[in-house]
């Protein structure tokens, strides 16, 4: 597989593993074969910036063969439907990615300068995703024109700034929610202005209320046998 990563090719074989952040741009180029991937809410990714502390003190690790490890780790777990293994091997997952950005390995070019301004302006935004974000501020943070932040960002995102803060707010709170939150306390603590309003952009990004919490059979993350059809499929080529 060949894909236009941040304007750099980057090539890819069996049994490679690689991960993804929102504000990077990818543009397939050419696919040949079987992929498997794992889309994890920005919610958890950015909670192990609390790791940060200790992240520095682990030693160099060889990405490839460490992500591999936790990421079929998750899938045998999910397979099994040992959901605590899964959520344990997930922080190992995000850890390690955290570790290999933090050692440098990222492959955004620095010099690259909108990336980079779109990186650091979500990363802001995951930070301080429970206060009222407003774009002029967001601007002035930066030391850039509101206008370019609003052109930059959709350029690389996809989506509007806009977008992006309500998203990423509901996602959070969608996990407060799933960790036994009450709705009245969790639309005032990521400030949605109504009860209404927050019901309402849950149900645009979701495509459901927040409650009840859908946990039904049509609601499942994966579908175990093709799954583990896909497993089976890598293991015995590799």
């Amino acid at each position: 597989m060949t894909i236009l990563k941040n304007a750099v090719l980057k090539t890819y074989i069996s049994n490679d593993v690689f991960y993804i952040h929102d504000y990077e741009t990818v543009e397939l180029i050419s696919f040949e074969g079987l992929m498997i991937g794992i889309t994890i809410n920005n919610y958890y990714y950015y909670k192990i910036n609390d790791f940060s502390s200790s992240a520095d003190k682990l030693p160099q690790l060889n990405k490839d063969d460490v992500l591999r490890t936790h990421f079929y780790n998750v899938l045998f777990a999910a397979i099994n439907e040992q959901f605590i293994t899964v959520e344990q091997n997930l922080f190992n997952i995000l850890r390690d990615i955290y570790v290999q950005d933090k050692q440098h390995t990222n492959d955004i070019d620095l010099t690259d300068y909108k990336h980079t301004l779109v990186k650091n302006v979500t990363l802001h935004i995951n930070k301080h995703i429970k206060e009222k974000i407003l774009y002029q501020q967001l601007a002035t943070h930066f030391f850039v024109n509101n206008s370019f932040l609003s052109s930059v960002f959709p350029s690389i995102m996809h989506t509007t700034l806009s977008n992006y803060i309500v998203s990423a707010k509901v996602h959070c709170a969608f996990c407060d929610l799933l960790n036994d939150g009450l709705i009245d306390d969790v639309w005032q603590t990521y400030q949605f202005r109504t009860s209404t309003m927050f019901v309402q952009q849950f149900k645009n990004i979701k495509g459901h209320a927040p409650y009840p919490l859908p946990f039904d059979e049509h609601y499942k993350i994966f579908n175990k046998q093709e799954l583990l059809m896909a497993v089976n499929y890598l293991l015995n080529i590799y």
